[in-house]
């Protein structure tokens, strides 16, 4: 059974969906396919199975989850083994990881910090740019090993494993009075605070709206401002609502609460990308490993619920 067929099952598991994991693995869809039925030929096991009447997403049958969990353990030993054959080098090369203004304020240095603790012998260092489409540029250049960003990018030059789901949370000042969940409708009648022109957020929230007949120009908007941070400010300081990434939220914020939109659903994914023709040197192949383990997701995931 080889490797890279386990990876194309994990992908296919963490993202749902053969169309998903052909992206995040660069393959065609039949490829994926037929890595998926040869899998089953192999283990003489049904994998995954689809709902009735539902294109997606894609569910793993408990044979699915068992073989999951052996094929996370392989990537895993392998993982330590190369990166314990790597540490027989005299000198190591550091892993220099890149990220946009939120990965590098709350998901770079827990997942330097879960990094270390497994591989202290292998360097890892961060830089943050001024945004996340800036992470490409960096890659280009030679200036980092992998970025952590949530734009995709225009060119096929980059491999990209969606490390992280990061949805669009709605919050609201304290002096504002609502249940916890409202309709689009209700929305529309509420003190909005925007992001800047050319953000993810504000053209997700323009597609969004435009899938339910409405516009921007039907928003009630106070306030545009630069960030995740300065709408968090607004929002405290009781000027409006706003949609931030969730993982922007910490624990000492104060001065707002979560509201749910129920018919609007606005999220994006942080990826760990690379660039595609570059050989990675067996440090990065480790960083690599331990990043889409289900270990470092855990801890990621628990960084940015705070």
């Amino acid at each position: 059974m080889r490797t890279e067929a386990l990876s194309v099952f994990i992908a296919i598991a963490q993202c749902r969906s053969l169309a998903g994991a052909a992206r995040v693995c660069h393959l065609s869809q039949p490829a994926v396919s037929a890595i998926l039925a040869g899998l089953e030929e192999e283990t003489g096991c049904r994998l995954v199975e689809r709902k009735s009447r539902q294109r997606r997403p894609l569910e793993l049958t408990p044979g699915g989850e068992i073989f999951l969990a052996y094929a996370q353990s392989a990537q895993a030993l392998e993982q330590r083994m190369k990166a314990d054959l790597s540490s027989l080098e005299e000198r190591q090369a550091a892993v220099i990881l890149g990220s946009g203004p939120t990965s590098s304020a709350l998901l770079l240095p827990r997942l330097t910090q879960l990094f270390r603790r497994q591989f202290p012998h292998i360097p890892l260092a961060g830089k943050a740019c001024a945004s996340s489409s800036d992470v490409y540029e960096l890659l280009e250049n030679g200036g980092c090993s992998f970025g952590l960003t949530s734009y995709l990018p225009r060119e096929d030059r980059f491999l990209l494993h969606p490390l992280l789901r990061d949805p669009f949370v709605l919050i609201v000042p304290q002096s504002i009075s609502l249940p916890r969940t409202i309709s689009c409708r209700e929305l529309m009648s509420l003190p909005l605070i925007l992001r800047e022109e050319g953000c993810y957020s504000l053209r997700l929230l323009e597609e969004k709206l435009g899938e339910m007949g409405y516009g921007l120009g039907d928003l009630k908007v106070v306030l545009q401002v630069f960030g995740n941070s300065a709408v968090k400010q607004a929002a405290s300081m009781g000027m409006g609502c706003g949609f931030v990434a969730a993982s922007s939220i910490l624990p000492q914020d104060r001065g707002f609460r979560q509201v749910s939109v129920s018919d609007l659903t606005l999220e994006r994914w942080i990826y760990l990308a690379r660039l595609r023709e570059r050989e990675p040197t067996p440090q990065e192949e480790a960083f690599f490993r331990f990043a889409s383990s289900p270990a470092a997701l855990k801890g990621l995931q628990g960084a940015s619920r705070g």
